[in-house]
């Protein structure tokens, strides 16, 4: 396990781990910081392979949380990254016999990993993609403020084959060029905000259209981690062609506003960000109720101390796109689903807390104190109702999305960035 065959690479200025300096200079006029040409093992130079190391059937990453074990990695030697607040593409070549991750781990320059992004090899999963054949992937990523590093790793619980890996920077207009082509495969979102989803952050909308240096963090869990990797940031870019914002994650797996209200956290997850405007969202704020304060009251607790000790706008997002609630976890992979209306009420506390009682209390607590809350629940469990397609075809597991669930998340996200630009 995990990549078959003999390996042919090279990484450019020879050995990555002696030649950094040179690779990022190379990389800072454009060329790959990382080429592996040829089947890709774990005995090719810097590469290495690492088994799984999960207990119970379950695994566990500092800004994914637990999750079932999705097998051993193999992992590339880790490259130095020129260019922060941009953009870069991941192509390969890939095979799996079954359902298969490739992802894209960044670090700062003491180590610590900063909002991964991780994706999907298809395994052939009726109703899905077929992957009989090697087929060849292109993903686009971001680098943000402090990331020095990155290495990717592609896993897999029975094996599978890469070839052809390159990592190179790539500009934001083709990266919101790949955020269209992703798109393009999903059956087409029919939602329009109404009003304007920024009248309540009028600086952020003013930075927006004025390019005033802007700081934007996204504040929340894996599922935000997936929002901010949908790289909804370069449509609103095409949107908003002056704008000039510095855009920011800071997410801890499975994790909530109860736990960012404590000073200590506050301090580490959101002020030392120096953030302008502060994106409050993710599944996780509602699954804690031994906490002194959770759901609307953590997030109100976290969101007044943005306002008073920081001096930022704050804008509240629902919970979005994630658990399946049409089918039981375990349900085979590709099992169709007959399409239907989507009943916000009817799933009651299946949506993880996010019942209509907290619905109606987030909306009463962010209207009271003059915060704007879009609704990122509803546009897309309609859109996935309605579909009918398996939660394998947007999901790359039960709980988080694929590139293509994250098209759809990015482009609900527009639809409120856009609006407030009518």
């Amino acid at each position: 396990m995990n990549c078959y065959g003999e390996n042919k690479m090279r990484i450019l200025c020879g050995t990555i781990l002696a030649a950094g300096a040179a690779v990022a200079a190379i990389a800072a006029q454009g060329a790959a910081m990382l080429e592996c040409g040829g089947l890709v093992t774990g005995k090719a130079a810097g590469w290495r392979f690492e088994a799984s190391g999960a207990k119970g059937g379950q695994t566990f990453n500092p800004l994914e949380g637990w999750y079932p074990d999705k097998g051993g990695k193999l992992i590339s030697p880790r490259v130095a990254i020129p260019k922060t607040g941009a953009y870069y593409k991941l192509s390969f070549t890939g095979f799996a016999p079954v359902r298969s991750y490739e992802t894209v781990a960044f670090y700062d320059a003491a180590g610590n990993m900063i909002a991964d992004n991780y994706d999907v090899i298809y395994g052939g999963e009726v109703g899905v993609q077929s992957s009989s054949n090697l087929q060849h992937y292109e993903r686009v990523v971001f680098a943000q403020e402090g990331v020095k590093e990155a290495e990717v790793f592609f896993q897999s619980p029975k094996g599978c084959t890469v070839r052809d890996v390159k990592l190179e920077p790539a500009t934001v207009e083709e990266a919101a060029k790949w955020c269209d082509s992703v798109y393009a495969k999903l059956p087409p979102l029919n939602f329009a905000p109404k009003g304007n989803p920024l009248a309540l952050a009028p600086k952020t909308l003013d930075a927006l259209k004025t390019g005033k240096p802007w700081r934007i963090l996204m504040l929340g869990d894996s599922i935000m981690q997936d929002t901010f990797h949908s790289q909804f940031h370069a449509l609103v870019k095409r949107a908003y062609p002056k704008s000039e914002v510095t855009w920011l994650v800071s997410v801890r797996g499975s994790t909530g506003c109860w736990y960012y209200c404590e000073p200590e956290n506050f301090k580490k997850y959101v002020a030392d960000y120096k953030p302008d405007c502060v994106f409050i969202g993710g599944i996780s704020g509602w699954i804690h109720p031994e906490m002194p304060l959770n759901g609307g009251p953590a997030i109100e607790s976290v969101a007044k101390r943005v306002n008073g000790e920081l001096g930022a706008e704050v804008v509240v997002m629902t919970p979005t796109l994630a658990i399946d609630w049409r089918v039981p976890k375990g349900t085979a992979l590709g099992t169709a689903v007959s399409p239907s209306a989507f009943d916000h009420a009817a799933l009651g506390d299946k949506a993880w807390k996010y019942d209509a009682q907290a619905a109606e209390e987030l909306k009463v607590i962010c209207s009271k104190n003059g915060w704007p809350l879009w609704d990122m629940f509803n546009p897309a469990y309609d859109w996935l109702f309605k579909t009918g397609l398996p939660s394998e075809f947007y999901g790359r597991d039960y709980v988080h999305s694929g590139e293509l669930g994250k098209q759809l998340i990015a482009r609900i996200a527009l639809a409120y960035f856009s609006a407030a630009n009518r």
